[in-house]
């Protein structure tokens, strides 16, 4: 039983070996394999003259030096192709797997940066709720039923009052659901991370044959970022005037028995601008927190480097 498993560990070595072999010799240039062949040729006719010298030992036998010189240069000229071809699959192997690593560590320090991001934006949100609806956002909702509730406004006998109410909710809402200071600044780092991940990870991923899932994300997360940035100020001052001028309407509205279409109209284009900017600043979250756990999951579906 034992010899049996002996030659059969044997018989897999040698199976491993030539596939190794047969590994370096595919993957060999062309000049390296040119000149193996060109060796082993030379070591074949040395054989060959190595055989006729025994058959001839008549002279042959008579220079011990020389046939030792000769027998040397043969094998030389055997083994050193094989040497070559197998130093070389091993350094390719090499450099193989340290560039895995160094991509694996360019998506890890990129992934890091979206997370921490995320984080920044939904502080402890990011790792407990998908980003595909169920962290509930309600001012979005807020402001929706605040727009529609003023449409319907302004024919004559709709309270003042009532309108000024419907804005102090939306405001109160936008107010506790206002974003981070310098939010326009982290979109530009994320944007940044974007660039980054498109433009240096994913040709390296490509390179080295690893799966690379995040193109449709990093496209969307794009889009995104450059909807906030086109904001402008809106994540500065435009948030102070909006607010200062949202508070004049109130102020107006709340000593008016009725409003005309024109009021409801203004009101109306002042909920419709802050609805422009809580939509692209909500799909910004969404789509970074998408992005952040997709390349998380890359990470660990990537094979040990």
């Amino acid at each position: 039983m034992t010899d049996s498993k002996g030659k059969t560990g044997l018989l897999a070595d040698a199976a491993r070996l030539l596939r190794f072999l047969g590994q370096s010799w595919r993957s060999a240039d062309a000049s390296v394999r040119r000149g193996a062949v060109i060796m082993w040729c030379v070591g074949l006719l040395f054989v060959v003259f190595g055989v006729v010298g025994d058959v001839l030992r008549a002279w042959w036998s008579s220079m011990p030096f020389l046939t030792n010189l000769l027998t040397s240069a043969t094998a030389f000229f055997f083994a050193v192709p094989f040497a070559v071809l197998v130093l070389q699959e091993a350094s390719h192997r090499m450099a193989d797997r340290a560039g895995r690593r160094a991509a694996t560590d360019l998506l890890l320090e990129s992934t890091h940066q979206l997370e921490k991001a995320a984080a920044t934006l939904w502080p402890g949100e990011h790792s407990r709720h998908s980003p595909t609806g169920d962290r509930p956002i309600t001012t979005t909702s807020v402001l929706v039923e605040a727009y529609e509730k003023v449409r319907e406004m302004g024919k004559g006998d709709d309270d003042g009052r009532e309108v000024a109410q419907i804005l102090r909710t939306a405001i109160n809402q936008w107010r506790l659901d206002q974003p981070p200071a310098q939010f326009r600044e982290l979109a530009g780092r994320v944007g940044r991370e974007v660039h980054r991940l498109r433009d240096v990870v994913r040709p390296r991923f490509l390179q080295l044959d690893l799966e690379w899932p995040l193109d449709q994300r990093l496209g969307l997360l794009s889009e995104a970022v450059d909807a906030v940035i086109r904001r402008g100020d809106w994540y500065g001052e435009g948030y102070n005037s909006w607010f200062e001028e949202a508070e004049s309407y109130i102020q107006a509205f709340a000593k008016r028995p009725t409003i005309s279409r024109s009021d409801a109209h203004a009101v109306m284009k002042l909920l419709e601008r802050v609805k422009g900017v809580h939509r692209d600043r909500t799909m910004f979250m969404v789509r970074l927190s998408d992005c952040a756990l997709r390349a998380r999951e890359t990470l660990r579906g990537l094979p040990p480097a």
